[in-house]
């Protein structure tokens, strides 16, 4: 079995030998939504034994790493915390005419052990039941009988093993170096399991290495790199968009934070507007809290409602620009289209960008609280925090601030 945590999958195998130690059947199987280690290990003894009764097995021994379960079938007073688990066990187990338990080593039944990882390591979730060993595990059951001879003959039943593995976030490496891989007469490499691991080997067969120190050499779209550059490598890396319309109109130096990220939504359309809103739950009314004549969506609020449009209007006006558009796609792109002095153009950009958070602002205080505010409040606080912008630029020694700071002078 191969658990690592609540609510992801797991693989699990069983491999059936006979007596002389001969594979006769082995399966796979994928579980989901697995909430515990104790549930993990419950369901794959019950999907064991139902396989064993499926395959007509009728004396078996049963070879399992799961020592806490073994233990409490024999000792069950020992182990009051699994008395469910027990008892679900017992009841399959009378199904068959002899049974036996023993506690393995993981050694003893690794490959049932390589076949449960497969699931996860190797996204193989397709559950099966085969005759004979995987051809994939070849090596080591080769390794095995030139290791051991004929296996001792231990039991007139067949045996069943089964092993699960909980797997650690940081993996260790086995090979220290390339050196222990490679010798002067060529490669020495482990049997691939995958296809991807025999082409990779494949293609080590075709280099030579020499006895001279390594250096690591990096290279971008064929240009070598005297060292490594995260900034090009993600520049390759990542997939390209074109430029966002609006980015200019967000982000700059002297932009308030609050304001920009609030303008940035809704340049997106992400925040929640009342028409979004509706379309989740379409029990939500959809008009809008400012003025009450239409439905609730960013372009009506910014800035054809009766409410936002008075208040986007008089602050224009302080700023000598007293008609400017009220639709969303053609306030931006007036604002692009501003002229020279750039002082003006970070004013009316700050001026806008403020305008959409206090707008929202009152959205929301209507909605959560059912307070109201007038439109000439609005003129007030926006005056306020961008003459704190602008002093802050000041004080930084920017000219800009100067200039902005003249344009916010007087009420």
């Amino acid at each position: 079995m191969d658990w690592a945590s609540r609510g992801e999958s797991m693989g699990a195998s069983w491999i059936v030998k006979d007596e002389k130690g001969k594979v006769l059947e082995h399966s796979r199987h994928a579980f989901v939504e697995v909430g515990s280690l104790t549930e993990a290990k419950l369901q794959l003894w019950l999907w064991v034994l139902e396989s064993m009764r499926s395959l007509k097995k009728k004396k078996v021994r049963f070879v399992s790493s799961f020592g806490d379960l073994i233990e409490a079938i024999e000792k069950p007073s020992c182990w009051p915390a699994l008395q469910f688990e027990v008892g679900e066990i017992k009841r399959e187990l009378q199904a068959f005419e002899a049974w036996e338990l023993r506690i393995g080593s993981s050694n003893t039944i690794r490959c049932a052990s390589f076949i449960a990882q497969s699931v996860r390591n190797l996204g193989l979730t397709q559950s099966y039941v085969a005759a004979g060993h995987p051809r994939w595990l070849d090596h080591i059951y080769a390794n095995d009988r030139s290791a051991s001879g004929d296996p001792e003959r231990v039991c007139d039943c067949p045996t069943i093993g089964w092993h699960y593995k909980i797997i650690s976030k940081q993996a260790a490496c086995r090979v220290e170096g390339i050196s222990e891989l490679y010798s002067g007469s060529g490669w020495s490499l482990p049997p691939a399991r995958t296809t991807r691991q025999l082409n990779l080997q494949i293609f080590l067969t075709t280099q030579s290495l020499t006895q001279a120190s390594d250096s690591p050499q990096w290279s971008v779209e064929g240009a070598l790199q005297n060292s490594f550059n995260s900034a090009l490598v993600w520049n390759v890396l990542r997939e390209h968009k074109p430029p966002w319309p609006l980015a200019k109109l967000i982000w700059f130096n002297a932009a308030i934070p609050r304001h920009a990220m609030t303008a940035w939504l809704f340049g997106l359309n992400r925040n929640p507007t009342l028409v979004r809103i509706h379309a989740w739950n379409p029990e939500t009314d959809k008009t809008c809290l400012l003025c009450g004549l239409e439905e609730e969506s960013r372009d009506h609020l910014f800035f054809q409602c009766q409410y936002s449009s008075q208040v986007w209007t008089q602050i224009m006006g302080k700023l000598g620009l007293p008609s400017p558009p009220t639709e969303w796609e053609h306030t931006t792109e007036w604002i692009h289209r501003l002229p020279p002095p750039i002082t003006l153009k970070t004013a009316v950009i700050q001026a806008w960008q403020g305008t959409i958070y206090l707008i929202w602002q009152e959205r929301n205080r209507r909605f959560h609280d059912g307070l109201t505010f007038p439109p000439a409040r609005f003129m007030k606080s926006l005056i306020s925090l961008l003459r704190i912008k602008a002093l802050a630029l000041s004080a930084t020694g920017r000219a800009l601030g100067d200039k902005l700071l003249f344009l916010c002078s007087g009420e």
